[in-house]
C-alpha cells in the first residue's frame, strides 16, 4: 500500500514539472534478485542530469540504513550523472516512512543533511505539501548546472531485451546476457570475453578496445560482464596509440554519420567535462571533436613518428571544414599499414 502512495506523490512531482514546461525523465531500477542490486530504486532527470534519488524499502528495513543505501550506491560525485551541481535530492523509505534528504557533493564524496523525516500516513499534509513543492525545487536546482549543452545520457536506464541488458555505471558499461534456449550464443560469449580478459592482461601484445574489469557467471546461468574503455583506467602505450586512434576514429566517424558530434573528447572518457580547448562556447560541430583528438595525441610522448602528419590533419580541422572523421581514418590507414 505504502507503494502505491509514493507513486502517487512523485507522479504529481513530474506531472508539476511537465505543466511548467520543465523536462524531466524518471525511472525505476530492474531489480535482479540472482545479484547485488547496485541501482537506487528511483531516478529523476533533466537533459541528463540527476536531480533525484530514491531508495525505498519495506518497514522491515530500518530507515538509517535505506538512507545508507541510498548514499552507498553513488561511490562518488559522478560527473557523468550529476554535472557540477552543489547537492542532488534524494529520499529514502523504511515503508511509510519518508525521510528526505541533501546529498551534498564534498570534494567528490557525498556529505547527507536530512531535511524532512516524518510518515506519509501520519502526516499527509506535509506529504502534498513536500511533493507538490519539490517540482519548483528541481526546477530551480537545474538552473545551477553549468554545463555549455545538455548531456543525452540517460543515467541508469537499461537497453533491454529478452537476451540481454546493458547498463550505464560509474566507470564501467555493465552487460548482463541471459541463456537463451536452443541456441550457443552464452558458451560463445564466455569463451570470447574470457580470450578478451586474457589478451588485456599486462604483457599482451594485442590492444582491444573494451577491458574485461570483471566477469561473473550468476546462480540462474547468466554472464554478467563489466567493460571499462582503453584510454580511462590508462593512457595506450607507444605500441598502442595506432590501435587507439583508429578506434576513436572509427567511434567519431560513425557518430557523425548519425548528425550527432561528442563535444569534448578526453582523459578519462567521460561524457561531459569542461571544453580543453579555444573554442568553447561556440555551436559543435563535428571539426571540434577532430581538432580535439589532435589536442590529445600531445599527451603521447614521444608520438610515433608515422602519427605526427596525421595528428597536424587533426589539428587543423578547424580551418578545414570539408574534413572528416573518415578522411582521417584513410590517411591513418596508409601510414600505419
Amino acid at each position: 500500500m505504502w507503494q502505491y502512495y509514493y507513486d502517487v506523490l512523485l507522479g504529481m512531482t513530474t506531472s508539476m514539472c511537465r505543466a511548467k514546461g520543465f523536462p524531466v525523465g524518471r525511472g525505476r531500477a530492474h531489480v535482479d534478485r540472482a545479484k547485488l542490486d547496485i541501482h537506487p530504486s528511483y531516478l529523476l532527470q533533466s537533459h541528463g542530469v540527476v536531480l533525484l534519488r530514491g531508495q525505498e524499502n519495506d518497514i522491515s528495513e530500518d530507515i538509517n540504513k535505506s538512507v545508507d543505501e541510498l548514499t552507498s550506491k553513488m561511490q562518488a560525485w559522478n560527473e557523468v550523472l550529476y554535472g557540477d551541481l552543489p547537492f542532488v535530492l534524494g529520499y529514502a523509505t523504511s515503508g511509510a516512512h519518508l525521510r528526505v534528504v541533501a546529498i551534498e557533493r564534498a570534494n567528490r564524496s557525498c556529505r547527507v543533511s536530512t531535511l524532512f523525516d516524518f510518515s506519509i500516513f501520519d502526516d499527509k499534509d506535509l506529504a502534498l505539501k513536500v511533493f507538490y513543492n519539490l517540482a519548483f525545487v528541481l526546477h530551480q536546482m537545474s538552473k545551477l548546472t553549468k554545463r555549455p549543452y545538455p548531456c543525452g545520457l540517460q543515467p541508469f536506464v537499461p537497453d533491454l531485451n529478452k537476451a540481454r541488458q546493458i547498463i550505464l555505471l560509474d566507470k564501467v558499461v555493465e552487460r548482463t546476457i541471459k541463456p537463451t534456449p536452443g541456441t550457443e550464443d552464452l558458451a560463445r560469449l564466455v569463451n570470447v570475453y574470457q580470450t578478451l580478459r586474457e589478451s588485456s592482461s599486462e604483457g599482451s601484445a594485442v590492444t582491444h578496445l573494451q577491458t574485461v574489469e570483471k566477469m561473473v557467471e550468476t546462480e540462474d546461468g547468466s554472464l554478467v560482464v563489466s567493460l571499462s574503455p582503453i584510454g580511462y583506467l590508462r593512457l595506450p602505450t607507444k605500441d598502442e596509440v595506432g590501435d587507439w586512434l583508429r578506434q576513436m576514429l572509427t567511434a567519431l566517424g560513425y557518430w557523425h554519420g548519425r548528425g550527432y558530434c561528442h563535444g569534448d573528447s578526453c582523459h578519462p572518457n567521460k561524457a561531459v567535462i569542461k571544453w580543453k580547448h579555444p573554442f568553447e562556447g561556440q555551436n559543435l560541430q563535428s571539426q571540434h571533436d577532430l581538432f580535439q583528438l589532435g589536442q590529445l595525441m600531445k599527451d603521447f610522448c614521444p608520438l610515433p613518428e608515422a602519427l605526427k602528419s596525421v595528428q597536424v590533419m587533426l589539428l587543423s580541422a578547424m580551418d578545414r571544414s570539408e574534413l572528416t572523421a573518415d578522411d582521417v581514418l584513410a590517411s591513418l590507414a596508409k601510414r600505419i599499414e
